[in-house]
């Protein structure tokens, strides 16, 4: 059995950006997907929510409904996890690719946090912290 990695993802950019990476860059997990395009708004909803991320060994995000409104530019959450640790490479080039911005908050098996933000497809923080220096 892994050890998962299991915390927050926030995904930002402009609307179109983030609409290409959902559609080309996550595969549903489930059988049923219904996607909701119009200039006025964009609904992504599977009843079974869980999404791996392409070409990922085991990089999952969970939301039953994504939805963004008219607004340029957007931010998604949704949660995140990852088998045995989370792969910054794969994150790096799906930021440059889709031209989207990758926050994520998750906690380790081994009491870390790890922090990892990646803006414009360069990672800026990569950090690990022992919860115990938080208490």
């Amino acid at each position: 059995m892994a050890d998962w990695v299991e915390g927050n993802i926030q995904l930002s950019g402009f609307r179109s950006n983030l609409i290409q990476f959902l559609l080309n860059g996550l595969i549903p997990m489930g059988n049923s997907i219904e996607i909701r395009n119009s200039k006025s708004k964009f609904e992504m909803l599977t009843p079974d929510s869980d999404y791996l991320i392409v070409d990922s060994d085991r990089h999952y995000l969970s939301c039953h409904n994504i939805t963004m409104d008219h607004q340029k530019s957007q931010v998604i959450e949704c949660q995140f996890s990852a088998a045995f640790e989370i792969n910054t490479q794969l994150l790096e080039s799906i930021s440059k690719q889709f031209n989207i911005n990758i926050a994520i908050r998750a906690n380790t098996p081994a009491d870390y946090i790890q922090k990892i933000n990646i803006v414009k497809g360069k990672v800026i923080q990569d950090d690990l912290i022992c919860s115990c220096d938080l208490a």
